[in-house]
C-alpha cells in the first residue's frame, strides 16, 4: 500500500538539530517516507517512523486511530489522574498515549478528529510533552521513566485526607528517605528544568500536585511534567515550591498519622536533608 507519511496533519515548520534541514510536513507523494533517519528527538516524525514500522504504510491519520484503538482495546492503562488517564502504547516504549476525560467522548470524537503535530515549545526536552494531539482531549506524548512522585489521586486525598491509611503513609514514608539520598546533581538538574520551563511560561507548571513531578529512583532523575498553561491553576510563583512540591508537604503532617515516632523523625531528617539540597541548587540556579 503507498503512504501518505503525515498527512492531512496540520503542521508548522519542525526545526531538527541545529545544522539540518527543516521538516516541513505538508502533504507528501505518496511514495515518500521522509523522517530522517538520524533523528534522535522525541517528534511527530520519529514516532510516526515507529508506527510505520510496526504497522506498515498507511495514512497517518489511520495510522494514529489504528494505535488508539488497539491501546485502548488491550487496556495498557498505567496511571489514572483526576482529570485524565495514561496508557502504554504496544511495542513502542519512547511514547505514551493520554486520555482526557470523559473517556468516551473523546475516544469517539478522535475517532472523527484530525491529528495533527502539538505546538512543542521545548523540542529538545522531554517533559512528557504531547508530540501529536487532535485538539480533543487525545494527545501522543514523549514518554518519561519514573513513577509519580507521591500517592495515586493525590488530588482526591488532599481534598478528603481523612481517607487516607496506613499504606500511603508507608509509601510516602519510602519515598521521602529515598529522595533526601539524590545527590546534588540531580537535584540541581531538575531545577534547571523548573526555571527552563518558567522562564517559556510560568503557567505550565502545577507544583501542587507532587505527582507532576517524575521520580526514576534507579537512574536518580526528577522530571516536571503535565505542562498545560489552560487549566487555570496558580502560576509558579516562588522556587519554595520546588520544595514543597518534591517533598509533599501538602500532605506530610497527615501521614504522620500513621507513623510512629522513629519514622516520624526519620522523615522529618530526611525532609531537612532534602530542603537543604533543594534550596542549594536554588540559590545556584535562580541567582
Amino acid at each position: 500500500m503507498l503512504v501518505n507519511t503525515i498527512s492531512p496533519i496540520k503542521l508548522n515548520t519542525y526545526n531538527t538539530l541545529p545544522g539540518r534541514r527543516n521538516f516541513n510536513i505538508t502533504p507528501l507523494r505518496q511514495d515518500t517516507v521522509s523522517f530522517g533517519s538520524t533523528q534522535t528527538l522525541h517528534s511527530a516524525e520519529d514516532l510516526m517512523e515507529k508506527i510505520v514500522n510496526i504497522y506498515g504504510k498507511a495514512d497517518a491519520q489511520q495510522l494514529l486511530k489504528r494505535v488508539l484503538k488497539d491501546t485502548i482495546k488491550n487496556n495498557f492503562s498505567i496511571n489514572s489522574g483526576q482529570y485524565s488517564k495514561f496508557y502504554t502504547i504496544p511495542n513502542i516504549n519512547e511514547y505514551g498515549l493520554k486520555i482526557s476525560f470523559p473517556i468516551e467522548k473523546t475516544y469517539k470524537e478522535a475517532l472523527e478528529g484530525t491529528f495533527e503535530r502539538s505546538d512543542d515549545l521545548f523540542p529538545f526536552h522531554n517533559f512528557g510533552q504531547s508530540v501529536i494531539t487532535n485538539n480533543k482531549g487525545i494527545l501522543f506524548l514523549k514518554k518519561v521513566n519514573g513513577v509519580p512522585n507521591s500517592i495515586d489521586n493525590w488530588n482526591i486525598y488532599c481534598e478528603h485526607p481523612e481517607k487516607l491509611t496506613d499504606k500511603h503513609a508507608q509509601i510516602y514514608l519510602e519515598k521521602i528517605l529515598k529522595l533526601s539520598e539524590f545527590p546534588q546533581k540531580s537535584i540541581n538538574n531538575f531545577v534547571q528544568n523548573i526555571k527552563t520551563i518558567v522562564d517559556k511560561n510560568s503557567d505550565l507548571l502545577d507544583l501542587i500536585n507532587p505527582n507532576n513531578i517524575m521520580v526514576d529512583f534507579e537512574r536518580k532523575l526528577l522530571t516536571p511534567i503535565d505542562l498545560d498553561d489552560t487549566r487555570g491553576g496558580l502560576p509558579f510563583r516562588n522556587p519554595i515550591e520546588i520544595y514543597e512540591c518534591l517533598a509533599d508537604e501538602e500532605l506530610a503532617k497527615q501521614y504522620n498519622r500513621f507513623l510512629n515516632n522513629n519514622e516520624i523523625l526519620a522523615a522529618e531528617k530526611a525532609r531537612n536533608k532534602l530542603f537543604s539540597k533543594v534550596i542549594t541548587a536554588i540559590r545556584e540556579v535562580f541567582s
